[in-house]
């Protein structure tokens, strides 16, 4: 798991933790970093600092991640959807408040196809137009479609009506 212990931050140019107004949680499941003065460029240096092996194995056991009120911008949300491709049983994605735009939301909104078990998005405060709600939109669409046909395969393979089915779908969006 990456350890962002206060060396870690003050390499990335990061407030301190313990500072009084910032909480700061790093747990094998969850990831917290609110309002951290995080950018693209600080997302870069912790992925160059960091083993790719151990950021997909992080990224593989986090099922929150809590990045609102940080400053990502496009870049930021960029490298950030990189990553997601190895966030499987990711379940809340938080990135309200960073300024990421419409290719910063297009960025993440295809990594959504990478992320099965995400139900809750917050990409609230960001500038994103109706271009980047587009793709989002096409893309909740596809993910109910494509829920919707493996339902559908699994309840004709089956000849017991007793087996039931998760709706796994993104239940809480907020933009």
């Amino acid at each position: 798991v990456i350890v962002m212990d206060n060396i870690l931050l003050q390499q990335l140019g990061l407030k301190q933790i313990g500072d009084g107004n910032h909480e700061i949680v790093e747990r094998k499941t969850e990831l917290v970093l609110y309002s951290r003065n995080l950018n693209g460029q600080s997302l870069r240096r912790l992925a160059e600092l960091t083993r790719p092996a151990t950021l997909v194995q992080s990224m593989s056991s986090l099922r929150i991640i809590k990045l609102g009120f940080n400053n990502l911008e496009c870049e930021g949300a960029i490298i950030l959807a990189e990553s997601l491709r190895y966030s499987h049983e990711l379940e809340s994605l938080d990135v309200g408040f960073n300024c990421i735009g419409d290719n910063g939301a297009k960025a993440i909104v295809h990594a959504l196809a990478y992320i099965p078990k995400l139900t809750s998005l917050y990409l609230s405060g960001n500038k994103i137009s109706s271009e980047g709600f587009l793709a989002l939109s096409q893309s909740m669409e596809s993910r109910i479609k494509s829920r919707s046909d493996s339902s559908s395969r699994s309840d004709s393979r089956s000849s017991n009506n007793s087996s039931s089915t998760v709706d796994d779908s993104i239940q809480h969006l907020y933009v």
